[in-house]
């Protein structure tokens, strides 16, 4: 009787001490914890905009060389993955890689081939943003100074969109003047400061255009038409305050 007495107590014992583990948590972001509390970390996500869009085409309208009086087009607008943290009490680190503009047409022709000879179909799969930040003051976003390739343009708030907070329409292009032409998809080379001060928030910084030479298509010949120009280069000081 002792036996059983003690075996009930023992299996008691174990149950309660089974029954007292919790579960961990379920977590909801791909995200590493860099120290106890969570405020250090590094984090990734991932983003795809697939666009379906039906249209009755222009009279005289054709899709590959074939007249097309209405068309159907599936694409991936936008493809990206970002990486990102706070590694340190003052310091984040953010980059972005993805591409843009995905559909059948890929590669048919390519951009700036005269010719229209068809070439290979995939996209390239490039760097959008590489940028390291440091906070010039802890737990204050008076002052932070940062440099990298990243998007800082002082023309408007449309100048310099970000891919995690607009719709899944376009933003107004025509606010991104250079697009492609002496930067990388809106991004330059480019040190910045940024903070809040009050209601004010500003952004000023030095950035480094690239030559119209090198954006994938033949240089335009000189004509009465504007352009960019194909000699001179010069750093660019940009500011922005809302």
């Amino acid at each position: 009787m002792k036996h059983l007495t003690w075996m009930l107590l023992l299996t008691g014992g174990i149950a309660t001490a089974q029954d007292s583990v919790k579960p961990a948590p379920d977590k909801n972001e791909l995200k590493y914890n860099l120290n106890a509390s969570g405020t250090h970390f590094f984090k990734a996500t991932f983003l795809n905009q697939t666009w379906v869009r039906f249209n009755q085409s222009n009279p005289g309208t054709t899709v590959i060389n074939e007249p097309a009086s209405q068309t159907l087009d599936l694409g991936l607008r936008r493809t990206r993955m970002q990486l990102f943290g706070q590694i340190s009490d003052r310091a984040f680190v953010y980059f972005q890689l993805g591409m843009n503009n995905f559909n059948f047409l890929n590669g048919f022709p390519a951009l700036g081939n005269a010719q229209g000879v068809p070439t290979n179909r995939k996209v390239g799969f490039f760097i959008h943003d590489a940028v390291v930040e440091y906070s010039a003051f802890a737990n204050k976003d008076w002052l932070k100074i940062g440099g990298g390739l990243t998007i800082l343009n002082g023309l408007s708030r449309f100048s310099q969109p970000s891919v995690t907070t607009i719709m899944t329409m376009d933003v107004p292009v025509f606010a991104q003047a250079t697009v492609d032409q002496t930067d990388e998809f809106s991004r330059k080379l480019t040190v910045y400061a940024r903070g809040q001060v009050g209601k004010w928030d500003y952004r000023i910084g030095l950035t480094d255009p690239f030559p119209i030479t090198t954006n994938g298509a033949a240089t335009p010949a000189i004509s009465t038409n504007s352009s960019f120009a194909a000699k001179g280069h010069h750093k660019q000081y940009q500011g922005f305050l809302v």
